[in-house]
C-alpha cells in the first residue's frame, strides 16, 4: 500500500497523519490552522481517518483548544506540546505530509527540516516554503486557507496523490543542505574578498 490512508482503502485503514511544528501564536497562524482543519473535516466526511499533530507551545494554546472543543475537532487536531528535536523527527516517520499555515515567514526552518526528512510540505504561496517546495511534486502550495484545506482533503481522499508526493519528496531532498549552504557562504566570502581587493587597487 501507500503511506497513510483514510477509511477502508487500499492502505489497509492506516490513518492519514499530518504534522506541524509551530509556536502557538498569532503570527504563526495557530487558530487559522484549526479553522483549516474544520474545513478539511467538512470536505472529507466522518468515514475517513485523519488528523493533524501540532508540536509546540505558545500564548494561543487556550484559544486553539477552545476552538477545537467548540467544533468537535479534539480527536482530529492533537496538541502535542513541546518535544525534543529527536522526538519531532521521530514523529515525521510515517507521516503523510507537513502542514505550514504561515504566511509572514521569510524562510520556514521547521518546514525545511520536514522536507529534509523526506516529507512533502503543504503550505501557502508567497511564504518561505516556496523556496524548497515544488508544487505538485514535493508538496502542494495554496493561494489561501480554503485551497490549503482543499489540498489536505485531496491527500486524505487520494492514496495515489499521497504516494506520489512521498516518493518524489524522498527522491529529491531540498538543495538547502548544510554542505550546500556552507559552500554558498564560502563563495560569497570569496566574492567579497575579490571586490575588496579590486577597490584597494
Amino acid at each position: 500500500g501507500t503511506d497513510g490512508a483514510g477509511g477502508a482503502d487500499v492502505d489497509g485503514g492506516e490513518p492519514v497523519r499530518f504534522v506541524t511544528a509551530m509556536r502557538l501564536a498569532r503570527r504563526k497562524r495557530a487558530v487559522p490552522l484549526a479553522r483549516v482543519a474544520r474545513r478539511v473535516d467538512d470536505l472529507v466526511g466522518d468515514e475517513n481517518n485523519w488528523g493533524i499533530e501540532v508540536f509546540g507551545e505558545g500564548p494561543q494554546r487556550g484559544l486553539v483548544q477552545a476552538y477545537l472543543r467548540t467544533h468537535g475537532l479534539t480527536d482530529r487536531v492533537l496538541l502535542r506540546g513541546r518535544v525534543s528535536r529527536d522526538e519531532l523527527l521521530e514523529s515525521y516517520q510515517g507521516a503523510t505530509a507537513y502542514v505550514s499555515p504561515t504566511v509572514l515567514e521569510a524562510f520556514g526552518i521547521a518546514a525545511l527540516e520536514a522536507r529534509a526528512a523526506g516529507l512533502p510540505v503543504v503550505g501557502r504561496r508567497g511564504s518561505g516554503v516556496e523556496e524548497f517546495v515544488e508544487d505538485g511534486v514535493t508538496g502542494l502550495l495554496a493561494r489561501g486557507d480554503r485551497e490549503l484545506a482543499a489540498h489536505l482533503a485531496t491527500l486524505v481522499l487520494d492514496p495515489g496523490a499521497r504516494h506520489r508526493l512521498r516518493q518524489a519528496s524522498r527522491a529529491a531532498p531540498p538543495t538547502q543542505s548544510w554542505p550546500t549552504v556552507v559552500g554558498m557562504v564560502e563563495a560569497e566570502y570569496a566574492r567579497a574578498g575579490r571586490l575588496a581587493r579590486r577597490r584597494r587597487t
